[in-house]
């Protein structure tokens, strides 16, 4: 009967020790297909916690990990706890060296160890003493977790309401279990280590597409360095590119980095772990900051970094430097997959830089044409517009939006069209023209226009480029410095005339008067006489009043309102226009400013003017006049200056006269000297102000005067 029932008793064991083992296959079956279905490994150590407890009837089941860098062992996951004691065993790691307890045995002993009396066992161990009055547990198993034989964690149960009483079977089977967790959790290191490598790869993929998208050089570093902290989870990178002469890194992008500026940030090469990378063109990576020497610290907090140099055509562009906050956190995975896309980004960068030279070059050459002081245009060989830069929109009243990619008949002047058409069609290189042209406000402008031929890279003719050149002011200088000579000239013989009229005409004078005085002859003689002195009277007019001319001005400006100077001229013409019954009007802009004048002078000036509107007038008539600042719509309308115009509706200047009127001596008058309107033209001319004039045959003359603005005289 006893062999019976120890035969029966075996059996028992042998059939609970296999259920168990099936539990333990089933369990493992479990976890496996969570393994299939999840990444998270939180949820892959719960279901293990949940199915030992199930399996070993523990009331409590924890996970620990071992921290190498800190030499710790560190809770992962634990069941069966309350919150404060899960919080504490979170938040409190186990110190490998000072907490000599289960946990930390079984990890440094790398075998299970099974406690089935904790109160016993604390008797003899500090820790366990400390451990029992905080944990309460009654019994306690703890198995190793490994990863190639080496432990690198523990798995473990208790309970705390009765003892837990394992056979050697059952000790046997949760190191079974412990190893079988052993190989699930490898498989699922391995398995998260192939998908971070194929989430790179793919990742890779992407951001190369990405890259290849822009040549902005600025952006595409941005996207580089973005990318790169992403590539290989860093919490900060920074693209660092040397100078011109290799001395120093400089920061051209980062992500991280917003915190600090980075443009105060260099880098001296030659001591420096990013001077190395560049130098050796070898990636390198360094796992714990505080131990490099070498390291260059920009941002607090990073203690592990990885650098991969920029190379093209053998040429190093700058390095890649990814930071993290931990130590040892870059592997040979993360600098592979970084070594790809660095290959990849140097060649995008280098074309970025060619492209931006490029650019450079472009601009610099764009620049230089819009800064022309001339006008120029670029015509194809089918006379279509090309290019026209800023000054020959302004010469042309055109806008380039309206006209580029335009027949030039559409808006060039016909003579330049002809230029075009003679460079293209015949081969006539640098044909010179002027052209005249009238401005917004009616002024005649004049241009100087040069073609020449285009040719292309085999030396065809390709088209035609148009310079032209604003010679308004110019012809206008000449002419004013041909009268200024013309009438220097005239000032100068007419001095020396008169000097000599001046003493043969003082004896004649003399012997005239002495014969009215001697002869007392009839009426008529003495008519002779008299009409020989009133000639002789008029000879000494002129010829004094051709030595003022002569005579250099005396010329005193201030600053006073010109308006004030013409209602005092106006008052001296008044008995004039009402013997003519000529109508006045008479207004100025209420902007009127102060100008440098001689207010003598020119009130000479307006009499004169006006004297001769008046005899312009035969009778009844209007004298207009007008005093505005002057725009000009030609350049962005700023004020050039004051302009006062006299306007009479007389009979007009014939236009054979129009331009001999300033000359010494020339009048239309019986009875003029013909220096009124020189003597005008000289006042103004000290004055640095211009005189134009416009006349139409029986309807009037326009005198315009420009004045400078104070200030603006040169």
């Amino acid at each position: 009967m006893a062999s019976e029932k120890k035969l029966t008793d075996k059996i028992s064991r042998l059939q609970d020790e296999l259920d168990k083992k099936n539990r333990i296959l089933s369990s493992i079956y479990k976890i496996s297909q969570k393994l299939n279905r999840t990444s998270d490994s939180a949820q892959l150590l719960k279901t293990i916690l949940h199915e030992s407890r199930k399996i070993f009837g523990f009331t409590r089941a924890i996970i620990l990990f071992l921290n190498k860098e800190e030499n710790s062992l560190e809770t992962k996951y634990c069941i069966g706890f309350t919150p404060e004691e899960e919080a504490f065993s979170m938040s409190h790691p186990l110190d490998m060296d000072k907490h000599l307890c289960l946990e930390t045995l079984t990890v440094k002993q790398n075998k299970t160890i099974y406690i089935r009396d904790m109160e016993a066992y604390a008797r003899a161990n500090d820790i366990e003493k400390k451990m029992a009055r905080r944990w309460k547990r009654v019994s306690n198993i703890s198995a190793p977790l490994r990863i190639n034989r080496e432990a690198v964690g523990s798995i473990g149960g208790d309970r705390t309401h009765e003892k837990m009483v394992l056979t050697g079977s059952d000790i046997r089977l949760f190191s079974y279990f412990a190893s079988l967790i052993n190989i699930i959790l490898e498989n699922a290191r391995l398995l998260e280590q192939n998908k971070k490598r194929m989430t790179q790869f793919i990742s890779l993929q992407e951001l190369s597409q990405k890259t290849s998208s822009t040549l902005n050089y600025g952006q595409l570093l941005n996207i580089v360095a973005g990318n790169a902290t992403k590539l290989v989870h860093g919490s900060s990178c920074a693209l660092m590119m040397p100078d011109d002469k290799g001395r120093y890194f400089r920061i051209a992008a980062s992500r991280g980095y917003e915190k600090i500026n980075t443009d105060l940030i260099r880098i001296p090469a030659n001591r420096s772990i990013c001077g190395f990378v560049a130098a050796s063109g070898k990636p390198t990576w360094v796992e714990d900051t505080s131990l490099e020497s070498a390291y260059v610290a920009i941002l607090s907090g990073v203690r592990s970094q990885l650098y991969v140099p920029l190379v093209s055509n053998k040429r190093i562009l700058g390095v890649i430097r990814v930071d993290r906050n931990s130590k040892k956190q870059f592997s040979s995975d993360d600098q592979e997959v970084l070594e790809i896309f660095a290959g990849h980004a140097s060649a995008l960068v280098e074309n970025a830089l060619l492209y931006e030279q490029i650019l450079e070059q472009r601009n610099l050459a764009q620049n230089i044409l819009e800064s022309a002081p001339n006008g120029i245009l670029t015509i194809d060989k089918n006379s279509v517009l090309q290019m026209i830069n800023r000054k020959a929109e302004q010469l042309l009243k055109v806008k380039r939006r309206n006209v580029l990619d335009r027949n030039i008949s559409t808006f060039l002047p016909d003579k330049m069209i002809e230029m075009v058409s003679d460079a293209i069609g015949y081969g006539k290189d640098y044909r010179y023209d002027e052209i005249t042209m009238n401005s917004k406000s009616g002024m005649p402008l004049i241009y100087g226009a040069t073609s020449a031929i285009l040719y292309d890279s085999q030396g065809n003719i390709n088209g035609a480029i148009i310079t032209i050149q604003d010679l308004t002011q110019i012809k206008k200088t000449e002419s004013m410095l041909w009268r200024t000579e013309k009438l220097s000239s005239l000032g100068q013989m007419s001095a020396s005339i008169a000097h000599e009229i001046r003493n043969p005409l003082a004896s004649i004078n003399f012997n005239v008067q002495l014969l009215s005085k001697k002869i007392s002859g009839n009426s008529y003689t003495r008519q002779i006489l008299d009409d020989t002195l009133e000639g002789i009277n008029r000879i000494k007019s002129v010829v004094q009043r051709t030595l003022d001319y002569t005579r250099e001005l005396n010329t005193s400006l201030r600053c006073e309102r010109i308006d004030h100077v013409l209602e005092d001229a106006v008052a001296l013409v008044q008995h004039k226009l009402k013997e003519r019954s000529i109508v006045l009007d008479m207004s100025f802009s209420q902007d009127v400013p102060p100008l440098l004048i001689d207010s003598h002078q020119l009130q000479q000036v307006f009499v004169n003017l006006l004297l001769n509107a008046v005899e312009a007038i035969s009778g009844g008539g209007t004298i207009t006049i007008r005093g505005k600042k002057e725009y000009d719509a030609d350049y962005g309308n700023t004020a050039r200056g004051f302009l006062i115009t006299i306007e009479d509706s007389g009979v007009g200047i014939v236009p054979n006269n129009l331009k001999k009127i300033f000359d010494p001596f020339f009048t239309t008058k019986q009875e003029g000297t013909g220096l009124g309107l020189s003597i005008v033209h000289k006042i103004l001319e000290q004055h640095k102000a211009t005189i134009d004039v416009k006349s139409f045959h029986n309807k009037g003359t326009i005198f315009s005067l420009r004045f400078p603005l104070s200030g603006q005289e040169d």
